[in-house]
């Protein structure tokens, strides 16, 4: 009896221990990128979870990574414009639309590309020598410059934060 007792045990702790640390598969677009036993919901992520699948959601669904230019449209405010890799050392232009009081855009390079910010027009981008329709360039010596653009007043884009060395490009 001593001995079906202490081989029932064993099963039971095995058996206990196995489903409490179960991993859950981490997946990207269907791809899986690794396994986790704790996951940690955090502000501004949503979950959901159909019983078979959970799905979480970062909340940042404005973020794209260019490896061309673009022409913005005040609908995609808040857009988060990335230079990928394939932009390497070329000269990537972005148009703004129309600066309209609450637009607000970011630029980030994470190559040494030659990113140019044009505004739409005679709209002015408030920084240096800036004359109004001017553009506004990062060197392209450098990863990791970013650029923050929001426009308080129509026709005015005000650079809310700056990383690296931007010149005027007109």
């Amino acid at each position: 009896m001593g001995k079906r007792l202490c081989m029932f045990m064993g099963i039971f702790l095995l058996l206990f221990t196995s489903i409490s640390f179960a991993a859950v598969s981490i997946q990207e677009d269907g791809i899986e990128k690794g396994v986790a036993t704790t996951i940690n919901i955090l502000g501004g992520i949503s979950q959901t979870n159909n019983g078979s699948t959970f799905a979480i959601t970062d909340g940042i669904a404005n973020v794209e990574v260019f490896d061309t230019g673009d022409t913005l449209t005040a609908a995609e405010t808040g857009k988060i414009c990335i230079l990928g890799r394939s932009a390497y050392n070329q000269r990537v232009i972005f148009t703004l639309p129309a600066a309209t009081a609450g637009l607000n855009f970011q630029f980030l390079t994470d190559t040494t590309s030659f990113l140019n910010v044009d505004p739409n027009g005679t709209d002015k981008i408030q920084y240096l020598t800036l004359s109004g329709g001017d553009k506004i360039c990062s060197p392209g010596s450098a990863t990791d410059d970013s650029l923050s653009l929001i426009c308080g007043t129509a026709g005015f884009w005000t650079v809310a934060n700056m990383q690296g060395t931007w010149t005027d490009t007109n």
